[in-house]
């Protein structure tokens, strides 16, 4: 038997080495979670609505090289089948191509209004753009809220499953009243059913990411962080200003103006005429007859230009233009009113979620706590009845919930107010 060669027993090493390291990466990747720099990243590649939109904005670019350029020109070919006779000849065959030229000035606004459609369509993309991005935020920030929030109830399921059995206990040592055992257990159940509801509210958040990264929800792993809030340098009267002049949608209403304009003077250019220029080539038979000249070929250049007559028909398209540049206008106006409100409610939300982070961060949650844990003692001392225990309890756990609930609204609020402005306002994503 031969024995490998070195070269061979080392391709063979190597084979091996590169294949068990192609699992370990596959495997690294797969367990790999995602934060929210890298979904948001996904989601713009991936969103088959976004794609479209690329892609109608990519074909309107095209469409101004189509719309500048001349019409084809039109041959034509002409076969007697009875020969028509004339002084030099018999009539064999018509050779004939013309050229339409437009009268000077309608292509090139044709060009500059396609520019307008294509810009506008690339707004459009663009606002869809932020919309996801917002909508994949908005989605992150409430899962972390829903993993924060059940982390909590499994906290309070836990301790009030404690105090269940604690008061069923001294129930049946006559140390405690039916009325206190029925309130535990009745606590009980609520943190079980809170906890099978937020689990619910987790998968539907989850399914919503799916559909905005076009990915199967079950193969998405997250990784959610814990929120802090953001510090504006800017005012509400700062935030309004950008968002009227980088807004899309008021991009867009600006550039469907301007179409329209260039539309109305392409309209009022239809009153004048268009031109045609051509060569027309007739073939010449031999005659039966000698002649000066017979069977010479004739050639001709020829001229046109269309009439246009129907003047009824041009002016309703020039009236028509009028009322979409009003119309333009008037939905430009609406667009910026519906902006310039919309800052306002998410500065007022993030303006309301910062006094009761701060509130509830540094007063409420921390006292709730102590509360909590001196009722506790006292309880455990019999200094202090079960109810009152379990409704520090309670308090310390809503406390906590509507401490991580603004800190959720206070992130989307900001996540919103980036999608109106275009200004990155969170500066550690920035960063």
């Amino acid at each position: 038997m031969k024995v490998p060669s070195i070269k061979l027993s080392l391709f063979i090493c190597i084979a091996i080495i590169l294949l068990q390291g192609g699992q370990l990466f596959a495997s690294d990747t797969e367990t790999e979670e995602i934060a929210l720099p890298l979904l948001i990243q996904i989601a713009l590649d991936r969103n088959p609505k976004l794609k479209a939109a690329y892609h109608s904005w990519k074909s309107e670019e095209q469409r101004y090289y189509t719309e500048k350029a001349l019409n084809d020109p039109v041959f034509s070919y002409t076969y007697p089948i009875d020969a028509i006779e004339t002084r030099l000849g018999p009539q064999d065959q018509v050779f004939k191509i013309t050229q339409k030229l437009p009268f000077p000035g309608k292509l090139s606004l044709k060009g500059k209004i396609a520019k307008k459609e294509a810009l506008i369509a690339k707004s459009k993309y663009e606002l869809l753009q932020k919309e996801i991005t917002a909508d994949i935020k908005r989605s992150y920030y409430e899962l972390c809220y829903i993993t924060k929030a059940i982390e909590i109830a499994g906290e309070n399921k836990k301790i009030l499953a404690y105090f269940k059995d604690i008061s069923k206990k001294n129930y049946g040592l006559d140390l405690a009243k039916l009325d206190e055992v029925v309130r535990a257990q009745n606590q009980y159940a609520g943190a079980v059913l809170e906890l099978i509801k937020l689990n619910d509210t987790r998968t539907h958040i989850i399914s919503r990411i799916g559909a905005l990264t076009n990915t199967d929800p079950a193969s998405l792993k997250l990784k959610t962080e814990k929120l802090e809030r953001v510090e504006l340098i800017f005012s509400l009267n700062d935030l309004t200003e950008f968002a009227k002049a980088n807004h899309d949608g008021v991009r867009a209403s600006k550039l469907e103006i301007e179409k329209n304009e260039l539309k109305k003077k392409l309209a009022r250019l239809r009153y004048l005429p268009d031109f045609s220029i051509g060569v027309n080539h007739t073939s010449i038979g031999e005659p039966d007859y000698s002649v000066i000249g017979g069977g010479r070929d004739a050639t001709a250049v020829m001229f046109s230009i269309n009439i246009p007559l129907w003047f009824r028909k041009n002016s309703k398209e020039v009236k028509a233009s009028t009322m979409k540049i009003d119309a333009a206008r008037s939905t430009k106006i609406s667009t910026i009113n519906e902006v310039s409100d919309n800052v306002t409610r998410l500065f007022s939300m993030y303006t309301n979620t910062t006094e009761i982070i701060k509130l509830y961060g540094t007063s409420l949650v921390p006292e709730a706590k102590s509360s909590a844990g001196l009722a506790k003692a006292r309880y455990s001392s019999g200094e202090e009845k079960l109810a009152r225990l379990l409704e520090t309890q309670s308090m310390w756990l809503r406390f906590r919930l509507v401490y991580e609930r603004a800190l959720t609204d206070h992130m989307i609020s900001i996540a919103e107010l980036e999608k109106l402005t275009g200004v990155k306002l969170n500066i550690k994503e920035a960063i």
